[in-house]
């Protein structure tokens, strides 16, 4: 995850290609004392239960092995899309384009 606006009341996901999906979050990205890890969950609850919307920009990035955190290296322009999340049951969450009349967010582990 990457930035939320109150304001608006909308939060902007980076996403990063990984098997033909768009992968926002992985619960193996790294260990649960990372701030990500709390910031994801605040803002998977903003999307689940105060109506923000989601949109997303295209991330380059890799992970690295050695201290399996992912390194962040670009992005592919500034434009956001409107995006909606799903939650995998490991955890993993995934950007898809929103459709019309389509849930913000989907969480497959309920």
């Amino acid at each position: 995850m990457a930035f939320v606006n109150h304001a608006e009341k909308f939060i902007v996901v980076q996403v990063f290609q990984e098997q033909n999906k768009n992968k926002v979050y992985s619960p193996e990205w790294g260990n649960k004392t990372q701030p990500s890890h709390g910031e994801c969950k605040e803002y998977i609850d903003l999307v689940k239960n105060s109506n923000y919307t989601v949109k997303a920009v295209q991330a380059t990035g890799y992970l690295d092995t050695t201290t399996n955190t992912f390194k962040l290296t670009g992005y592919h322009g500034s434009t956001l899309f409107d995006a909606r999340l799903e939650i995998e049951m490991n955890g993993d969450i995934f950007f898809y384009p929103k459709k019309d009349g389509v849930n913000n967010i989907i969480d497959k582990r309920i």
